[in-house]
């Protein structure tokens, strides 16, 4: 909805820059959860309070050692005509705080998650259909962050009224709370800053342009994997309550088979897909779609399986080497001006994906 409406306004050029704006975004928003989600989802509905408290405390903290890391980034690299759009997104890490959708899992009341997409996607709606053809782009960027620090507001709220709760900082609660959260961070967390470094490091590489297309193709990438992500949330704090073998395999099965049919359904109305969106991406979104089969996989194993079984560690180790080798890379290409298109720079993240799956598959044998 977003996309489509947005090249049609603001051209393919302002796209490129909005949505590498978003991935810096992304980026930060991933060092601030810091793996929490998945410290909530192992908690039980009596233990819930004391962490979203840690939780709290946390996040506080590391937003407060990543503002200087953005600032840095700003100051050096983003282009001073486009200052507004870069700091209106700011204002999604900031209320990032206030995020802690997972908590609603443990509690059993997913349905409130529903509604609060609903009020996301009503905003967004309005935001896109009726308001985007009379803003500036700097103004719609700020509406646009408005709007999902509004839901995260909205969701705290909500919270503070089912859980009793109350926050105060202090230092030594927030670095327990990292450190208790730190492999969990370097599995699922560090595996998705492998593609946001991945997207930031095709700024340098790519013109807005073309970062456009690459970042449209990997929209469909995020939305693709958007419910077996769910479900293997949901599944973790299934199992970590007990679970029959029989039942086990069978949930360990179920969000490749869902990443398979989404998977079939894409390649069928990929031309379709493509026109949607403004944006020749047939042959992106053919590769895209063996990327969406191995993050899910990884997503499996680490999750369901190297979790399960006490092995954080290990998955966070496999994530960390993945993460590594993609910087590696990546600084190859940047600093030796190797040039590749975006089908090659998606390969290219498959290919590192597929080396995390072959990891966390040997230590799951272990």
């Amino acid at each position: 909805m977003l996309v489509p409406a947005f090249i049609s306004s603001y051209g393919v050029e302002n796209y490129g820059l909005f949505s590498l704006g978003l991935s810096i975004i992304a980026f930060l928003i991933i060092l601030i959860r810091f793996g929490f989600e998945t410290s909530i989802l192992r908690s039980s509905s009596s233990g819930l309070p004391q962490v979203i408290e840690q939780v709290l405390t946390a996040k506080v903290t590391i937003l407060f050692f990543t503002c200087p890391l953005f600032l840095a980034y700003c100051y050096f690299f983003w282009p001073d005509r486009s200052a507004a759009i870069i700091i209106s997104l700011y204002l999604i890490v900031l209320f990032e705080v206030f995020s802690l959708s997972h908590a609603f899992i443990v509690l059993k009341k997913a349905h409130i998650l529903t509604l609060l997409g609903v009020v996301k996607f009503v905003l967004l709606l309005v935001l896109c259909a009726f308001l985007i053809d009379h803003l500036t782009v700097q103004l719609f960027t700020l509406f646009y962050a408005l709007s999902l620090a509004a839901v995260n507001v909205i969701q705290y709220l909500v919270l503070s009224k089912i859980v009793s709760f109350s926050f105060h900082y202090e230092w030594n609660t927030a670095l327990s709370a990292i450190k208790s959260s730190k492999h969990y961070f370097g599995s699922k967390a560090a595996s998705l800053l492998t593609d946001k470094l991945f997207l930031i490091v095709c700024g340098f590489l790519l013109t807005p342009a073309l970062f456009a297309k690459l970042d449209v193709a990997l929209k469909v990438f995020s939305f693709a994997i958007m419910g077996p992500m769910i479900l293997t949330g949901i599944l973790l704090s299934r199992i970590s309550n007990g679970v029959q073998k029989k039942r086990y395999i069978i949930y360990l099965l179920v969000p490749i088979f869902l990443s398979a049919s989404i998977v079939l359904a894409t390649y069928f109305f990929r031309v379709e897909i493509s026109a949607f969106f403004k944006i020749e991406l047939v042959e992106e979104i053919s590769v895209v779609l063996f990327l969406v089969i191995v993050t899910v996989v990884s997503l499996v194993i680490g999750e369901l399986i190297l979790i399960h079984r006490g092995k954080a560690k290990s998955n966070s180790i496999s994530s960390q080497i993945s993460l590594l080798l993609l910087l590696l890379v990546s600084l190859f290409i940047y600093f030796f001006n190797v040039e590749l298109n975006v089908v090659d720079l998606l390969w290219l993240l498959t290919g590192i994906k597929s080396f995390e799956v072959i990891l966390k598959a040997k230590y799951a044998a272990s």
